[in-house]
């Protein structure tokens, strides 16, 4: 990640920006709803009050290693220890009364021992005393604009060796505060007060995080936590003085420079929590063979770290969402990944550029907001101010491997002549295919899938004639982007592998739906909800577009054999269909002949059509003797059957197909017959 924050740093630099400074010590808190202490002039336990999940992550706390966290700290142990099967206490506390589930608490507390071993007790009060006094030393506290942050400090001085007192005012002041009304979530109070039991772990654990406050507040030039003392504090920190005696080589500036020794900046990235520039644990001995572990392995300057880390903290601010980064899908369903995308010559443009290379909200997507947004940035690209059609884009995506380490899985770079020629061939190859069988009503026949989109198609494979979907690992963004944006040879080659795997996974979603609109049978079709109806229009979209890649466009490979037997097998199916309302009453079976033998065409076209003929001669021949109006759909599919007959006499069907036959032959099964409007 260094090197590709260091390519970042020095595009911000060259464009003359300045970006605000943080100190690197400065995080923010995990998305957890938690609880402000608020403590009073004579030392003690106020109030608490609720602090939900969005307001937590607008707080900030001073987070030097993962041992030190003020005034945000983390409560990972529950205040009581309770019995290990606290079955009997489980069914007291399930009162619906507040008052009297809190009065139940009090019972069961009176029997109850605090949760805390004496080092336990140490390392909490080494939390709430130790650390921020040390952040007291380091501090100007002679500065008034800090007062209410030093004050606090020296409040919680009064805990020292007397961390019971604290444990015991919290909790009395959270049972008091949902016995008044001040405090409504009382289940938030009980895993305070008593945890949730951790099965793999055997014991109850907490996980809440606490804010400290003063109680006092309107009395001070700033609430704690308020982001202007943040800036003040930030500020302060980053005027200390550094030890100017551990000078040496920085690896990536090759300059000397004081090192950084201790760990690494780890700001907080979207979808990814806290990331470490540079994380080796210390601890694995593997790390110690040359001598050298943590930030000794890769030595690079304070100065430039602290540059490195607020330039990815620029790039994604959240108000730079859809224009510098977006979260993308990851290998597996439930995963996500960072896309953080800038223009080289421009890294600060307002362009919607990470929209382009993802996708719109897929919560507001629609089959014309991608085509939508991709004409609205192409054009922005054109007329910014300062780029050229070889101005570069910079795009690296960054995944989460486990909760300590961070992976670039995709670095590359385009230009914009690149982006605009990829996008204007990519709106036309998503069109590449023949109307099809209408499957969603007032709905497109078309999707100009984003490239999120075509990642999601992967994550599916359908099964049960496309009624259920399994999960199953998707592809990676690189391989997009080489059918979007890349050179013809990378683009055939991720075509290639990617046609291959969507027939996999979306054929018999493709030909249950298929089959399922030309019964016209209600009771079949109910089986295919939206979820199944929306990912067949994406599905004949990802195969248009592939099959364009490839060299393969609907005016050639519409008049090819291939596509002519699907369109046959369709038909049969129609005259199927016909047969079973006029003589079995509408009695339609499970499967119809076209469909029946779609799989073995798809793999021996010439011997699928044999079978077919034998298959067809009975519906053909009462096709032949039925006379009237009510027949005259029939005696026209009879008519249409012909027509296809006659392109196929004149040409030879393949005994072997490839993954662009099998395609064709599944667009011509979905595609609408021309020349009479029969689908519904």
């Amino acid at each position: 990640m260094l090197n590709e924050l260091m390519t970042l740093n020095m595009s911000l630099k060259r464009c003359e920006l300045t970006v605000p400074q943080t100190h690197p010590w400065f995080k923010i808190p995990a998305r957890k709803e938690g609880f402000i202490v608020c403590i009073n002039s004579d030392c003690k336990i106020e109030t608490l009050e609720h602090c939900t999940k969005e307001r937590m992550v607008n707080l900030w706390k001073i987070m030097p290693d993962n041992q030190n966290s003020f005034p945000v700290i983390n409560f990972s142990l529950p205040i009581w220890q309770l019995p290990i099967l606290p079955t009997c206490i489980r069914k007291m506390l399930d009162d619906k009364d507040v008052k009297q589930r809190c009065n139940k608490m009090k019972e069961i507390i009176q029997q109850l021992e605090l949760s805390y071993t004496e080092a336990e007790r140490d390392k909490f009060e080494g939390r709430i005393c130790g650390y921020p006094t040390e952040l007291l030393k380091i501090l100007d506290c002679n500065n008034s604009k800090i007062n209410a942050f030093c004050t606090l400090i020296n409040r919680l001085q009064s805990y020292e060796h007397n961390i019971d007192c604290f444990l015991r005012q919290l909790y009395k002041v959270a049972v008091d505060g949902c016995l008044n009304g001040s405090i409504e979530q009382i289940d938030l109070v009980e895993e305070l007060l008593f945890g949730k039991w951790n099965e793999k772990k055997k014991k109850f654990i907490c996980d809440i995080p606490l804010i400290f406050d003063l109680a006092d507040y309107a009395n001070f030039n700033y609430r704690i936590a308020a982001p202007d003392l943040k800036n003040i504090l930030s500020e302060i920190l980053l005027r200390r003085p550094i030890d100017e005696t551990n000078k040496d080589l920085c690896s990536l500036s090759g300059e000397i420079t004081v090192i950084e020794q201790n760990t690494f900046p780890q700001p907080s990235l979207p979808k990814l929590g806290p990331t470490f520039l540079f994380s080796m644990n210390k601890d694995a001995p593997c790390h110690s063979r040359y001598g050298k572990v943590s930030s000794d392995i890769f030595p690079v300057g304070k100065d430039l770290l602290k540059e490195l880390n607020d330039a990815l903290k620029f790039i994604v601010d959240e108000k730079r969402e859809g224009k510098t980064w977006k979260s993308i899908p990851g290998k597996s369903i439930a995963e996500s990944d960072l896309l953080i995308v800038y223009l080289e010559d421009k890294p600060e443009s307002e362009i919607n550029l990470a929209e382009l290379l993802n996708d719109a909200d897929e919560s507001e997507f629609s089959e014309a907001m991608y085509e939508k947004v991709t004409t609205k940035v192409c054009s922005a690209l054109e007329g910014e101010e300062g780029i050229t059609k070889e101005s570069l884009v910079r795009v690296f995506v960054l995944r989460k491997i486990d909760p300590g380490r961070r992976q670039i899985v995709l670095n590359s770079s385009f230009t914009v002549k690149n982006i605009l020629t990829g996008v204007t061939e990519w709106q036309v190859a998503a069109k590449n295919h023949p109307i099809i069988l209408p499957l969603i009503k007032d709905q497109a026949n078309y999707y100009v899938l984003s490239p999120a989109s075509v990642m999601r198609c992967f994550q599916y494979k359908w099964i049960r004639n496309g009624t259920e979907k399994t999960k199953v690992s998707g592809i990676g963004l690189q391989e997009v982007y080489d059918i979007l944006l890349g050179v013809p040879k990378e683009s055939e080659h991720s075509a290639k592998r990617l046609l291959s795997l969507a027939l996999q996974r979306q054929i018999s979603l493709v030909l249950g739906i298929g089959e399922a609109i030309r019964s016209d049978n209600l009771k079949i079709l109910n089986k295919f909800k939206q979820e199944g109806k929306k990912p067949t229009l994406k599905a004949v979209t990802l195969f248009s577009i592939l099959l364009y890649k490839l060299g393969h466009k609907k005016e050639v490979y519409m008049k090819e054999a291939t596509f002519n037997v699907g369109r046959l097998l369709a038909l049969s199916d129609d005259l199927h269909i016909q047969y079973c309302k006029h003589v079995r009453k509408n009695e339609i079976p499970p499967q119809l002949i076209g469909n029946a033998l779609m799989s073995s065409a798809m793999e021996n076209p010439e011997r699928a059509i044999t079978r077919l003929w034998n298959r067809l001669l009975v519906y053909q021949a009462w096709a032949n003797k039925v006379q009237g109006e009510e027949y005259t759909l029939v005696k026209w599919i009879l008519g249409q059957i012909g027509k296809v007959c006659a392109e196929l006499a004149s040409v030879t069907l393949p005994r072997q197909t490839t993954d662009a036959d099998k395609t064709k032959m599944l667009l011509g099964y979905l595609a609408r017959s021309e020349g009479r409007n029969q689908d519904k």
